[in-house]
């Protein structure tokens, strides 16, 4: 079975939490909702990841978020993908902004 470690995050702020709503444009869960995700490049601490992938989906750098909370990673088989295992890390951050700004990933 193929496995795909991959970076899932929410964020909070003001009492809202931010979900996102996949483009069509993406390789993967297409028009699904999800928290900002992305797969773990190589060695990379999934938590550099997720950092990352924040500023890339919807333009906050780090020094603007604070991690709440994390998990241990989860394993999790879609429908949609036969022999294939997507290995979650999930991520709970809290930021100060209001503003994001999408890209074309959501």
């Amino acid at each position: 079975m193929q496995k795909t470690r991959i970076v899932t995050s929410f964020i909070t702020h003001d009492g809202k939490i931010l979900i996102l709503k996949r483009s069509e444009k993406v390789r993967t869960m297409k028009g699904l909702w999800s928290g900002i995700s992305g797969i773990i490049e190589n060695d990379e601490a999934p938590i550099e990841r997720a950092k990352i992938e924040i500023f890339e989906e919807v333009g906050i750098q780090q020094e603007y978020i604070t991690l709440i909370k994390s998990s241990k990673e989860l394993n999790v088989e879609s429908p949609q993908y036969k022999n294939h295992q997507w290995v979650i890390f999930p991520f709970f951050f809290k930021t100060e902004k209001s503003a994001i700004k999408l890209n074309w990933e959501n």
